[in-house]
C-alpha cells in the first residue's frame, strides 16, 4: 500500500529511522512497500500505551510544540545520508488519532516514499551548502536548540526518539465557552521511554502535574489556564496539547469512538486530487473557518453579497509538497460548492480555456510573465461595486467605462525584462480588446483626469495658505503645474507617456492602444518592444524554450506565472556574496499554473532544479 495515503494500513511501530530527516526524493513511485497502491481499509485501535507524565516551563508549553514545527521545516530539508538507506518509506499512523473536527493539519513526512527519498537526494546534492551532510546535521542541531531553549531540551533530547512523521493540527472551537484555539503536535516516536523523559523535562517547569485515565490510556496534565499542557502516549505517538480535551478527542479517535481525519469525506475529497508521493501535507477545512468568520462578525446574516460568494463557496483544501527529478512541486486543490457560487464568480471559474493571445506581444527574453483569461468578467463585477455611487456614475459616463469593458476579450498578461538606459528592468501590462477606439476613449480620459486632480489639489493647498502668487514663488512654494503627458509616435502608434519632474528618469510612465492590445508600461521604450513584438521584429515569450518546458509542468488552464530564476540570479550576482550565488544557480525556473470549475480549483507551483 502506499504507506502515505491516509486509509493505508500501517504497522505500530515502524522501523526506527535515522534522528534526523531524510535527504533526496523523486516524484515518481518505485516498487515496494511504501508505493504498492491507495486506500485500503482504516487502522486498527491502536492499543492504549500510557506513560509517566511529563513537564514542561510555563509560557514554554507553547515552545514544546516548536518541536513538530521545527522537526518540520528543519530536520525536513536537512537531508543526510544515512536516511537513504532506510528506502522503504514511513507507515501512516497519524491520520488516524488527528480528530476530524480539525479546522487545519499539516504532516510532515520525516522518513518519506523510496520514490521521494532518492528525488531528494539528487536535488540536494545539486546545491554545495548540502553536500557536506555534516554541516547540514549541525546547522539542523542548532535550529532545534533555539526553538527548545526555553524548555530545558536539547536536540540530543529529542533526535533519537523522533520517528517517521510530524502533524500539527489546530481547532477553532474545541472549547467554545473559552473561544480557544487549541493547537495539538502529534510526533511518532520510536523510543518511548525517550520520548516520556524529554516530556518530563520540558513539561515538568509548567507546574504539578495530574493524571487522568480516558479510555484506558493515560493523559497527564501539567500547570492551569492559560499556561497548561497535557501529553500522552497512544501507542507509538505523542499527543501534545495545549488542552486536555484535544488529547481525548484524539485518543477517541484512535479507538474509533468518534470520528478521524482520514476518514472524514471532506479531508478524501480535497487530498484525492494530489500526488500520493510526497514530502508533507496539509489540509483546511475552510467550509468550517468562514462560517465561523461569519459568524463572529455578523455577516453570516447578509444571505446575498456578491462578494462573499467565493467565500461560502469554500469546501476544503489540499496541499502537498513533493519532490521529483526536476525539481519540487506544490499542489494545491480547493474544492467548492458550486451551488453557493454567484453569478459572475461561477462564470470566472467555468470559462472555456484558451490560448491566452496576450503571448504573442510579450518579448521572448522577459524573465517574469503572468496570464490570466477571463479578466473581463471579474473587471466588470469590480466596477459594478466600486462606482455603485452618484460620484462613480458621472465617472462611468465621462470616461465610457462600459464600452471599454465591453470591448474587452478577457485576456491579460504581464510582463518584467531587461530594462533599457538607465531603467535596470522594464514591466507591461497588457489587456486583449477587439475595440480598440472605445480602450483609447478611456484611457485617454484617466490619463487627463489624473493631472487635473492633481493640479486641482496643489492650487487648492496653495489658496489656502492666504499668500499671492508672488509670496508663493519667493518661499519656493509655487511651482507651474509639474505633470504633463506627451505623446510620441512609434511605427505609426502612438505612445503617450507621463513627464513628470518628480518622478525619476527612470519611470515614465507611458500607455498605447495597438491592434488588439491595450499596452500600460513602465516606459516608451518598454512599449516599443511590446509594439517591436506584436510586428514579428522581436520573439515573443511562446517561442522560448525554457518558457514552453517550465509551463508543461503545471496545469494548462486561465492562469499561469512564470519566472526565468537563471536570468535573474545572473542579473543580481555583482550584488550578491560570492558564496550565495553558487548555491542559487541550480534553480533554473519557478512556474505556476492553474485549472479551475466550479467545483475545483487547482494549482501546481513547480520550482526547477538542475
Amino acid at each position: 500500500m502506499d504507506t502515505q495515503d491516509p486509509g493505508s494500513p500501517g504497522t505500530n511501530r515502524p522501523l526506527p529511522p535515522p534522528p534526523w530527516m531524510p535527504a533526496p526524493l523523486d516524484g515518481g513511485s518505485v516498487p515496494g512497500p511504501a508505493n504498492e497502491g491507495a486506500g485500503g481499509p482504516p487502522l486498527t485501535p491502536l492499543g492504549p500505551g500510557a506513560q509517566e507524565p511529563a513537564r514542561r516551563p510555563s509560557r514554554r508549553g507553547h515552545r514544546v510544540l516548536a518541536i513538530a514545527l521545527a522537526t518540520m521545516l528543519v530536520v525536513g530539508g536537512g537531508g543526510a545520508a544515512t536516511a537513504f538507506l532506510l528506502i522503504r518509506g514511513a507507515s501512516e499512523e497519524i491520520l488516524q488519532l488527528v480528530p476530524a473536527s480539525s479546522d487545519v493539519v499539516v504532516t510532515a513526512y520525516l522518513d518519506p516514499s523510496g520514490s521521494q527519498k532518492v528525488n531528494l537526494m539528487a536535488l540536494s546534492d545539486r546545491f554545495p551548502a548540502l553536500r557536506d551532510h555534516g554541516r547540514v546535521q549541525s546547522e539542523v542541531n542548532r535550529v532545534l536548540d533555539e526553538a527548545l531553549m526555553d524548555s530545558g531540551l536539547t536536540h540530543d533530547d529529542v533526535l533519537p526518539w523522533l520517528g517517521s512523521q510530524v502533524a500539527l493540527a489546530v481547532d477553532l472551537d474545541l472549547e467554545p465557552a473559552s473561544q480557544k484555539v487549541t493547537t495539538t503536535a502529534f510526533i511518532v516516536s520510536t523510543d518511548d521511554d525517550a520520548a516520556e523523559t524529554a516530556l518530563e523535562t520540558g513539561l515538568s517547569p509548567l507546574g504539578v502535574e495530574e493524571t487522568r485515565e480516558h479510555a484506558g490510556v493515560t493523559v497527564h496534565v501539567f500547570g492551569s489556564d492559560p499556561e497548561s499542557m497535557s501529553y500522552a502516549l497512544i501507542g507509538d505517538v505523542v499527543v501534545l496539547s495545549d488542552h486536555p480535551s484535544a488529547v481525548e478527542r484524539a485518543i477517541d479517535a484512535a479507538g474509533g469512538t468518534t470520528p478521524a481525519i482520514a476518514g472524514d469525506p471532506e479531508f478524501l475529497n480535497a487530498i484525492s486530487s494530489l500526488p500520493p508521493g510526497r514530502l508533507a501535507l496539509a489540509y483546511v477545512d475552510f467550509a468550517h473557518i468562514v462560517d465561523e468568520a461569519l459568524s463572529a462578525s455578523g455577516l453570516s446574516a447578509i444571505e446575498t453579497a456578491p462578494q462573499l460568494g467565493m467565500l461560502r463557496a469554500m469546501r476544503g483544501m489540499g496541499v502537498a509538497l513533493s519532490a521529483h527529478p526536476e525539481g519540487l512541486a506544490l499542489d494545491v486543490a480547493l474544492r467548492l460548492d458550486p451551488s453557493e457560487l454567484d453569478e459572475a464568480s461561477y462564470a470566472q471559474l467555468d470559462v472555456s480555456v484558451h490560448e491566452n493571445e496576450m503571448l504573442s506581444f510579450v518579448p521572448a527574453d522577459s524573465f517574469v510573465v503572468g496570464a490570466q483569461q477571463g479578466l473581463d468578467v471579474s473587471l466588470r463585477q469590480m466596477m459594478e461595486q466600486v462606482l455603485a455611487t452618484p460620484e462613480g456614475e458621472r465617472l462611468r459616463e465621462q470616461l465610457a467605462v462600459d464600452d471599454a469593458l465591453d470591448g474587452l476579450t478577457g485576456d491579460m498578461a504581464f510582463e518584467v525584462g531587461p530594462g533599457t538606459g538607465a531603467m535596470p528592468v522594464g514591466l507591461a501590462v497588457l489587456l486583449g480588446v477587439d475595440d480598440p477606439a472605445a480602450a483609447q476613449r478611456t484611457l485617454d480620459g484617466l490619463a487627463e483626469l489624473l493631472v487635473a486632480r492633481e493640479r486641482t489639489s496643489d492650487e487648492a493647498y496653495l489658496s489656502e495658505s492666504g499668500l499671492s502668487r508672488r509670496q508663493q514663488r519667493e518661499l519656493g512654494l509655487w511651482r507651474p503645474a509639474r505633470s504633463e503627458w506627451r505623446t510620441s509616435t512609434y511605427h505609426g502608434i502612438s505612445i503617450r507617456y507621463l513627464d513628470d519632474p518628480s518622478l525619476s528618469n527612470m519611470f515614465l510612465p507611458a500607455y498605447a492602444v495597438v491592434e488588439g492590445a491595450v499596452v500600460v508600461a513602465s516606459s516608451p521604450a518598454e512599449v516599443r518592444r511590446i509594439i517591436d513584438t506584436a510586428n514579428g521584429a522581436r520573439s515573443n515569450i511562446t517561442t522560448s524554450s525554457t518558457y514552453t518546458r517550465a509551463l508543461a509542468r503545471v496545469p494548462s488552464g486561465t492562469s499561469s506565472f512564470y519566472v526565468d530564476a537563471s536570468a535573474v540570479i545572473a542579473m543580481l550576482a555583482p550584488t550578491l556574496p560570492p558564496d550565495v550565488v553558487p548555491n542559487l544557480e541550480p534553480l533554473k525556473t519557478l512556474v505556476g499554473g492553474s485549472s479551475s470549475s466550479p467545483n475545483l480549483i487547482t494549482q501546481r507551483i513547480f520550482l526547477e532544479i538542475g
